[in-house]
């Protein structure tokens, strides 16, 4: 008989159904209590889909949750469209258009993505950019452009990002 899943249960004991009730040294008083489990971590993410007329840019992931696979350029914070073009001229880069934003959250066991995505469209390269102190980003070194629809077919690109491609299909690549 499977007396845990039926009679000695965490939440409400059945102890006088109990056929060991008289030689039980627990009855309902020291029980297993259940752990709560950890709030999830919560991280706000800025997306930039970078993009000009040959395609997108991505890059592989160097560390944490999904490393190894590839991702868009992420600023590991949130930023409305000023602070996004005011760290875009303090990186380098001069000559750009931000499209409109679109928001996602991405729910992991253990941590939550709150990502905001921004498509930017510029001919400038943005490998050669430098990041400001005290941001964390991606390198702009690791971008790679490649044709959107080479994104989708060759590239391990998770859920977490994989929305991003409507996103760029919308923008214009012309």
């Amino acid at each position: 008989m499977e007396l845990g899943a039926t009679v000695c249960l965490p939440s409400s004991p059945k102890c006088l159904a109990c056929p060991l009730l008289s030689i039980c040294e627990s009855k309902s008083d020291a029980l297993p209590v259940r752990k709560m489990k950890p709030e999830r971590r919560k991280s706000d993410m800025t997306l930039l889909l970078f993009y000009d007329k040959t395609g997108a840019a991505v890059c592989k992931r160097r560390e944490g949750v999904l490393q190894g696979t590839y991702a868009f350029f992420t600023v590991e914070c949130a930023m409305d469209e000023t602070e996004l073009a005011r760290f875009l001229r303090e990186c380098g880069l001069t000559e750009f258009v931000i499209g409109a934003p679109k928001s996602h959250r991405h729910v992991f066991t253990h941590l939550e993505w709150n990502m905001t995505a921004y498509p930017v469209f510029t001919e400038e390269n943005v490998t050669s950019l430098q990041s400001p102190e005290g941001i964390p980003c991606t390198p702009f070194s690791d971008l790679l452009f490649t044709p959107v629809r080479e994104i989708e077919e060759k590239y391990s690109l998770p859920s977490a990002y994989r929305w991003c491609l409507t996103i760029l299909k919308k923008s214009s690549f012309r």
